[in-house]
């Protein structure tokens, strides 16, 4: 109990200057500790998931990353085409652009359903983006697509839409 007191004690006659010493305050020759740079990674080449972990790798946080889309035909879908800033430069905020598959809408007008929905499957279009409405077509063989949406040619957004005969 008495050495607890002699210590409180010793505590508090120690001068300010003495306790900043101790704690890493005061007048140290030392400079104070800098931030580390962080430097982009190089990142072209690879899949939008690999190239967001190699950046949050490199202690670039995810609000400070934007990506963009292009249409690449000579480029793998999903990969990073472009990349800024570029490798070993410092990084404030990065924009990856990444390669999109533009799909166009081919013309299955004719077909029947279920060869309508292989072509269709081949571009990579799945059948949750299909969307199948049955129609009324006089002298058109059941099963057969009558028309469809998007139009032949024209960009696959979203979904496509199939109207078949019944």
């Amino acid at each position: 109990m008495i050495v607890g007191a002699v210590v409180a004690l010793a505590g508090l006659v120690m001068s300010s200057a003495s306790w900043a010493v101790l704690v890493g305050g005061g007048d140290s020759d030392d400079p104070a500790p800098q931030p580390e740079e962080t430097v982009m990674p190089h990142v072209v080449g690879l899949t939008t998931a690999e190239a967001l972990l190699e950046i949050r790798r490199a202690g670039i946080p995810s609000e400070e990353i934007a990506i963009l889309s292009a249409d690449e035909p000579s480029a793998l879908p999903g990969h990073v085409i472009k990349q800024e800033p570029a490798a070993g430069a410092e990084v404030d905020e990065v924009r990856l652009t990444v390669a999109v598959a533009i799909v166009r809408m081919p013309a299955v007008a004719g077909l029947d359903i279920d060869d309508a929905i292989e072509v269709l499957a081949h571009l990579g279009i799945g059948d949750d983006d299909i969307v199948v409405q049955r129609v009324h077509s006089a002298g058109t063989p059941r099963g057969a697509v009558v028309w469809h949406e998007p139009a032949t040619g024209d960009t696959v957004v979203h979904e496509v839409r199939l109207g078949v005969a019944r």
